[in-house]
């Protein structure tokens, strides 16, 4: 699902025909595959990349630059690791505003 806002003029797409148009206005050509291949949970951006290897000959063959979509593929699995780097959740209570906690949370600052 995709949805695209122009803050400009306080207007937000959500349907699939507005979105399209809306980005075709600017020059932007949207599309969104099926999942037509089997690709488990956990697949691996290399396994999605050659699943979908088909559709990504379709767009080289569109006229793209064949150079820059190579370069944003490789740009993908290179930062693939950046996914997986989430930093903790962290809650929000009134012991961090008030007088509660004056213990730093850090390692070795008891020792």
């Amino acid at each position: 699902m995709a949805v695209v806002t122009i803050l400009s003029n306080n207007q937000t797409f959500t349907d699939e025909p507005s979105v399209r148009q809306c980005l075709k206005n600017f020059g932007i050509d949207y599309e969104r595959w099926s999942r037509e291949h089997p690709l488990p949970d956990d697949a691996s951006p290399e396994e999605v990349l050659s699943a979908y290897s088909k559709e990504i000959d379709q767009i080289k063959a569109q006229g793209f630059d064949v150079v820059l979509v190579d370069k944003v593929l490789k740009m993908v699995n290179v930062n693939e690791y950046k996914r997986n780097q989430f930093c903790p959740i962290i809650r929000i209570s009134s012991k961090a505003f008030g007088v509660g906690r004056r213990v730093p949370i850090v390692g070795k600052y008891l020792s």
